[in-house]
């Protein structure tokens, strides 16, 4: 440079081949001319473009050079196009300001073997490992980097084999374009032909490479969050990465540390204002002033849409990436956009294929995996929050699923492991979402149907998907436990969100299949229901340092959908007496409007701009119309006068003997048990009372619906028939059968008439009389109260009928069968139970749970919790789990105590005997007028200690019964 500028103190001469024009003057054919040797020519200044001069004894790179200069001569760009064996962002280069007579070489990822491209059928050389490569680039810099004029494009499978013909004429002519095909190793499907790529031009014609505008806006985030920038970045690191593993953590600091001036500005921006939200996580930055979120996000739009339009690359998917996981997020279809963008770029840059066999270093093929299903994972659940259809479907990409080792190769990394089993998981559950997806957005009618999917073949897909879960991440996700794991809260809430789903589908299709047009009337109905409480308890059992943690924002649609359904289900049963969904509904408002106040959680905003209104509206409405329940039709009070001909009966029933086993009451009130064989239950005015007769115990083929009553099958098929006629909801049947101490609230007497009446005319019965007898025999069913219960111990004796009643939402009404997810055989679940709110005499509850029905002298006890607080109105699961920060001991999150059971433990699942039948689980709750005494009874109350305690206190009870039958293998059965 001393000797040029010696002999050509001017600068450098027109048109001089000793001194040739710089690369960029060169490519546009124009006239480069400089001041002095030193600077940057007129042209490279007018147009903000680096200015490279080649060696003035090298004025065309050699084709098998080793290292070539980032921007070189037209003719000579085929052999300096990124191979599709490296990243097609790879191929970015030193982002020197300044010129340079010798130029350092630009070295991506998977680039350091030599750049002649091979031919069609020949292998690509394999890249060296990642430490082995030149130079002091991080294994990173190929693919953070900004992007370069030119980037290389897949070309369609269509016309791929094309360049079977061509590349032997092409490779005859010099410096010719080549297209370059990537191996899909020798266990590849053939139909799937190579993967090839062409080279195209990166920016929009005309568009000079001129980052000054993203970078400004870098410089200027930058200087706002100063001198706290590395504790935002460590913030990233530890809360957003781990949850949604974009950036290889090692590989970033590298390359942040040593080249940060080469990295993409836009990507930077976002990655900054993606970590402001975890910002009270930090005792550092919770001290000081409170950060402009929105503004940091607007700077950051700002950048990454000027990178999109002059240079998008591999780093924009990632940035984008970023910038759609954001929070708070504000704008649906600008996200909706930037996911469209970021699935399109994916496509052409190749990430839909798998990367397994090409020749790539490890780091870079474990990269552009985790990339795409990033990609994935946002289309999936915008497409589920915003309405919008799927951008990618599962036959258009062939990219495996990542593995923890590609994640976390560190086996001694505990914490980081579990975060990247739940993203694996969250990623497979994604794909059950795309599957679920599918159905929900078939609109077309002439697209021919690829599958006639019946509801339990929908729910079979997420049951496999369960089964093929790891022992801790289905505890988590079925139990909702160790919700402290990294993403785990995230994870549960996305299960519940596509359980929801499901229910919604199974709904829809059951309405179609049925032709009906009330949502009661699905038996599908209750689990939808159900699946919106799940959601709701969850919202409810999350703490502070979840809240703080990892949220996709787009599950806070999954907490509007949720509440939009139990209010939904809340409308349709506004003429009950107890509204369970509007009162779950309002629990989540509730529970919302305190997380945001307390913790700023920005995923309760969606639904409580949409639902709170909403239902403030349907509460008002509730209180200004009558809860009373409808009077009974009028029936007439001469039973006797009742038309029965026992001949029917029989035939209806499929039992003889009727004219000898039952006698009609003579009563001037409704005799429910009008029909009594051997005496059993009656009901007067719709009040049950015992009979001075008590039923023989179960026999071995009665059908248990309910706490201590059993109807035997021929009764149940009939009522069966009629609700098939009505096409009622089997749920409906249950509650007409169940005669229950809380009848005259449980039992819809005036809807089973009016169903018999209009049943009449289908069946042969020759009056109303008639029918009505029909439903005094199979209410007229044997019972049988177990002397072995807690409630028959001599306390009970004042009160010897439940005058509480306890519902579980999660099963259904008492006499429901517990799924499996309650029993042992699943996750071991308590049931969730509600009652209604204490009376005036009520000072504490005791709850008991126990199986009386086990072949042994006393019952089988499952659970004693005592010191419930009369402010209770039900319990959860998540309430039953031991308080470790509670002084007392034995004291569980619930704020009451657990006592001694069976197994020593706070809750013993159902498990009963093979070959022993069904088995009655009660759950008793006591209401008690007096505390208990702890000090008299054991740390660890037993059994018998609690009943002597609640003599002379008992104030009232009710029993919620569940029934599990352990399932009998064809060679058990054998």
């Amino acid at each position: 440079m001393e000797d040029q500028s010696s002999t050509q103190p001017e600068g450098r001469p027109y048109r001089s081949h000793l001194h040739p024009a710089c690369l960029s003057c060169r490519k546009r054919k124009s006239r480069c001319k400089t001041r002095s040797p030193a600077e940057i020519c007129a042209m490279c200044q007018a147009y903000g473009t680096e200015c490279v001069f080649p060696r003035p004894d090298d004025p065309r790179v050699p084709r098998q050079q080793k290292s070539w200069p980032r921007r070189v001569a037209p003719n000579a760009r085929v052999h300096n196009r990124p191979c599709p064996g490296q990243s097609p962002a790879g191929t970015a280069a030193s982002r020197g300001t300044q010129r340079s007579m010798d130029p350092q070489p630009q070295i991506p990822v998977g680039t350091t073997g030599p750049p002649q491209l091979p031919r069609t059928g020949q292998d690509v050389p394999h890249a060296a490992a990642p430490e082995s490569r030149t130079g002091d680039f991080s294994p990173l810099m190929g693919i953070v980097t900004e992007a370069e004029d030119d980037s290389s494009h897949i070309i369609s499978p269509a016309v791929a084999d094309d360049n079977d013909i061509l590349e032997s004429y092409l490779s005859a002519i010099p410096f010719a374009q080549k297209r370059c095909m990537v191996p899909t190793g020798s266990g590849s499907i053939r139909h799937i032909g190579p993967v090839r790529f062409n080279v195209v031009p990166r920016r929009p014609l005309g568009v000079v490479a001129n980052q000054s505008f993203a970078a400004s806006k870098c410089e200027l985030v930058e200087k706002y969050m100063d001198p706290d920038i590395d504790e935002y970045l460590n913030l990233f690191f530890l809360k957003a990465n781990p949850c949604f593993p974009l950036f290889d953590e090692a590989s970033f600091r590298s390359s942040y540390s040593s080249h940060k001036e080469k990295i993409s500005p836009a990507l930077l921006c976002n990655l900054y204002a993606n970590s402001l939200v975890y910002w009270k996580s930090s005792r550092r930055l919770s001290c000081g002033r409170t950060p402009d979120i929105r503004y940091i996000w607007n700077q950051a739009n700002e950048a990454l849409h000027s990178e999109l339009f002059l240079s998008p690359g591999l780093s924009s998917i990632m940035a984008i990436l970023i910038n759609v996981n954001g929070r708070p997020s504000t704008s649906m279809f600008g996200n909706g956009g930037m996911v469209g963008m970021a699935v399109a770029l994916s496509n052409a840059l190749g990430l839909n294929r798998d990367p397994s066999s090409w020749s790539i270093s490890p780091l870079e093929k474990s990269l552009r995996i985790r990339i795409w299903w990033l990609v994935l994972i946002h289309d999936r659940w915008c497409s589920l929050a915003y309405g919008t259809p799927l951008q990618v479907h599962r036959a258009q990409y062939d990219v495996p699923l990542p593995s923890v080792d590609d994640i976390c190769p560190n086996p001694d990394a505990t914490n980081d492991r579990s975060a990247a089993s739940v993203f694996v998981a969250l990623v497979t559950l994604t794909d059950v979402l795309a599957r679920y997806l599918e159905h929900v957005y078939r609109v077309s009618r002439d697209f021919p149907q690829s599958s006639n999917m019946s509801e339990m073949d929908l729910e079979q897909i997420l049951r496999d998907w369960e089964e093929s879960l790891s022992d801790e991440v289905r505890h988590l996700v079925l139990r909702g436990i160790n919700l402290d794991i990294p993403g785990a809260a995230n994870f549960r809430l996305a299960y519940l969100s596509v359980k929801l789903l499901l229910r919604r589908l199974q709904l829809n299709m059951s309405k179609r299949t049925l032709q009906i047009e009330d949502d009661l009337a699905s038996p599908f109905y209750m689990d939808a229901q159900r699946a919106a409480e799940e959601i709701v308890y969850l919202v409810q059992e999350l703490d502070e340092s979840q809240f703080r943690g990892f949220w996709i924002p787009v599950h806070a649609f999954s907490l509007t959908s949720a509440t939009m359904f139990l209010l939904r289900s809340g409308l349709r049963m506004r003429n009950y007496a107890r509204n369970t969904p509007l009162k779950t509904a309002r629990e989540m408002i509730n529970a919302l409007q305190s997380h945001r106040q307390n913790f700023d959680w920005d995923l309760a905003d969606n639904c409580l701009a949409q639902c709170s209104e909403l239902l403030e509206r349907i509460g008002a409405a509730e209180s200004n119309s009558s809860m009373v329940a409808p009077e009974f039709p009028s029936i007439p009070e001469d039973l006797g006068s009742l038309d029965i001909d026992p001949s029917v009966l029989e035939e209806l029933f499929g039992n003889a003997g009727f004219s000898e086993g039952f006698e009609l009451c003579e009563s001037r009130s409704l005799d429910l048990n009008g029909l009594r064989p051997r005496g059993g239950l009656y009901a007067e005015n719709l009040t049950v009372t015992q009979s001075p007769v008590l039923s023989p115990a179960p026999s071995q083929d009665a059908y248990p619906l309910s706490a201590g009553y059993n109807f035997v099958p021929s009764c149940l098929g009939v009522v069966c028939k009629l609700e098939r006629v009505q096409r009622r909801n089997p749920d409906s049947v249950t509650s007409a059968l169940l005669i229950h101490p809380q009848s005259s609230i449980i039992f819809p007497a005036r809807r089973f008439i009016q169903l018999l009446r209009k049943a009449s005319s289908s069946y042969t019965m020759r009056s109303l009389h008639r029918a009505a007898g029909c439903l005094l025999l199979v209410a007229g069913a044997s019972a049988w109260r177990h002397s072995k219960l807690f409630t028959s111990s001599p306390a009970f004796a004042d009160h010897p009928f439940p005058t509480i009643a306890i519902e579980c939402p999660e099963l259904g009404r008492s006499g429901t069968y517990i799924d499996r997810d309650h029993t042992s055989e699943g996750a071991g679940l308590v049931p969730a139970l509600a009652w209604p709110s204490p009376t005036d005499d009520t000072v504490e509850y005791v709850l008991i749970s126990e199986d009386p029905d086990a072949p042994i002298p006393d019952p089988v006890v499952h659970g004693i919790y005592y010191r419930l607080s009369r402010d209770k109105t039900g319990v959860q699961s998540p309430d039953f789990r031991i308080n470790p920060a509670s002084w007392e001991p034995y004291m569980l999150r619930g704020g009451f105590k657990y006592g001694k059971n069976t197994h020593d433990t706070v809750y013993v699942p159902p498990t009963p005997s093979f070959g022993n039948g069904p088995h009655r689980y009660f759950f008793e709750l006591i209401a008690l007028n007096d505390s208990i005494d702890t000090d008299a009874m054991s740390p660890l109350a037993t059994y018998d200690e609690l009943q002597k305690e609640v003599l002379g206190k008992v104030a009232g009870w009710g029993e919620w019964v569940g029934v599990f039958e352990y399932p009998v293998t064809p060679l058990e059965a054998e």
